[in-house]
């Protein structure tokens, strides 16, 4: 089944589906669950295709917030930020006077999500730089934040981040850095419907 959305919906689930979204860069699945009890989970605009299981409408809207640190640098970000993949020595690289991000190429077998999150993350940096105030790893975990608060208001998962940050990191930073979205998500009771 193919279906489109021109705007962020909830959907209810009482049992597993597995979802994909039309792409040309990105393989496979968009969103998977399999777990016993029903569940609500969101979906961005976009097209897709129900691969297996099934979900109904929901009459409810799931929103999350995330509690964003104060921004330690304002640039103003561009309306449009270019995006090229290429070779780079690191997952991603932005040049803000440019609005240009580049992205290894290796993140096109990854799913969408994990290069959504990866760009909004880069995104983030025009917010967040390092400073006297700001570590670096601070700044990460800003950026994360960052990320994290544009993908669910887009209609992202909670799970499709932490899956993302785990892609992203070595086991013990991703940890962190998944343990921290989590102590900023305002809407804590909500999470356990995700996980």
């Amino acid at each position: 089944m193919k279906f489109a959305l021109k705007e962020k919906k909830t959907f209810f689930c009482d049992s597993f589906v597995c979802i994909n979204r039309q792409s040309d860069i990105f393989p496979g699945k968009f969103y998977y669950v399999e777990k016993t009890g029903s569940f609500y989970f969101n979906l961005p605009k976009g097209v897709y295709s129900l691969k297996s299981g099934g979900f109904l409408d929901s009459e409810i809207s799931v929103n999350y917030e995330i509690q964003l640190p104060e921004f330690n640098y304002t640039e103003k970000l561009p309306k449009k930020v270019s995006v090229k993949f290429g070779n780079v020595d690191v997952k991603a690289m932005i040049y803000r006077k440019l609005g240009k991000v580049i992205i290894d190429k290796n993140f096109k077998k990854y799913p969408q999500y994990v290069f959504k999150f990866l760009l909004e993350h880069e995104k983030g940096h025009y917010y967040y730089l390092s400073d006297n105030e700001y570590s670096n790893e601070t700044v990460e975990m800003n950026c994360d934040l960052f990320a994290a608060d544009r993908m669910l208001n887009e209609g992202y998962n909670p799970s499709q981040i932490y899956e993302a940050v785990n892609v992203l990191g070595n086991s013990a930073l991703a940890e962190r850095r998944i343990e921290n979205i989590k102590v900023n998500l305002l809407t804590e009771e909500l999470i356990k419907s995700y996980e």
